[in-house]
């Protein structure tokens, strides 16, 4: 038998770990932060807050005391915001930060800062990100790109980039990523590797991963201790990031959590 490579087996070991989401809170109002996809990062200062805590504080950035009205307001402020924190901050993190946020506006073409869509330019950006030292997002985006959305961001599409990508947004605690391992790895019939994937990202609050886990338990494929393990896990997970404010700004802005995480009703 070949000898096994010592880097692979500690990515692998590092890989598998408890990579649920740093114990991070919200730093008004002091509570877990929740999913990323409910947590506000400001342009301004590149802070974060909770959509809680968002909605309640529209008017005034709490961080760097920018009024935020006049601010999201002015398309070209914001432009020249990010780009000063990426050309000057001294911080690598607020300028990978400020990267992806540019970033996705790119992607997208929205994010009101008067940027025309350009995928190509948005992978880019990701990918300075990355070179700097990556986050999450960064190297989420990146996987993206080097599997469905390789053409329009100009890139050949690459499983072994795209799995790379991946597992080292699961290893910075991205739950979504650690999904999609899962459905990697079901779709080359790995169901183990798929299973553990699913476990984690569903012990750290990700919604579609628990119901995954609930059906696998129906046709035999999770055993019931697994199963109750992951469910007390997910309790807990969701239980620490709840709070009546995050609530009524979830009905505020028409949102609800679904299977799929959440998103518009």
């Amino acid at each position: 038998l070949p000898a096994k490579d010592p880097a692979v087996e500690l990515r692998q070991e590092a890989l598998f770990k408890d990579s649920s989401p740093p114990e991070e809170d919200c730093p008004i109002c002091n509570i877990r932060f929740p999913m990323k996809n409910e947590t506000c990062t400001l342009a301004c200062c590149g802070k974060s807050m909770c959509i809680g805590c968002m909605v309640q504080n529209r008017d005034s950035c709490l961080f760097c005391e920018e009024d935020l009205q006049q601010f999201n307001s002015n398309a070209k402020g914001i432009l020249k915001r990010l780009l000063h924190r990426i050309h000057h901050s001294s911080d690598d993190q607020d300028k990978i930060q400020a990267l992806s946020m540019l970033a996705s506006s790119y992607d997208t073409g929205a994010g009101g800062i008067g940027v025309r869509r350009d995928s190509k330019k948005a992978h880019q950006l990701w990918m300075e990100a990355v070179e700097l030292g990556g986050s999450k997002d960064a190297h989420y985006n990146l996987s993206q790109s080097y599997s469905e959305y390789h053409k329009e961001r100009g890139v050949e599409k690459d499983d072994k980039k795209e799995l790379y990508h991946l597992e080292e947004a699961a290893m910075l605690g991205d739950a979504a990523a650690r999904c999609e391992l899962g459905k990697y790895e079901a779709a080359r019939g790995n169901w183990d590797r798929a299973k553990k994937h699913w476990m984690l990202s569903a012990a750290a609050g990700c919604e579609g991963c628990m119901e995954r886990i609930k059906r696998g338990k129906k046709k035999g494929a999770v055993s019931n201790d697994e199963y109750k393990k992951t469910l007390r896990a997910h309790r807990k997970s969701l239980n620490l990031t709840r709070s009546a404010q995050r609530d009524a700004a979830r009905e505020r802005l028409n949102l609800k959590v679904g299977p799929g995480g959440v998103g518009k009703m």
